[in-house]
C-alpha cells in the first residue's frame, strides 16, 4: 500500500515539474518570438547552436 501511495506521489511531483518546466523555460520564448516574426523568415535552423556552425 505504501508503495502505491510513493508511486503516485511521484507521479503527481513528476507531473508538476513538467508542467512548470514547461511555462517557465525560455523554449517557449523561442515559440513566441518565432510566432511574431515567421513571415520574415525563409530558413529555420533546428538543433543546438552546432547545427548552425
Amino acid at each position: 500500500m505504501r508503495l502505491l501511495l510513493y508511486l503516485a506521489l511521484f507521479a503527481l511531483g513528476f507531473g508538476l515539474v513538467q508542467k512548470g518546466m514547461h511555462v517557465w523555460t525560455p523554449e517557449r520564448l523561442k515559440v513566441e518570438w518565432y510566432e511574431s516574426i515567421k513571415d520574415e523568415v525563409d530558413v529555420i535552423f533546428l538543433g543546438s547552436s552546432h547545427v548552425f556552425r
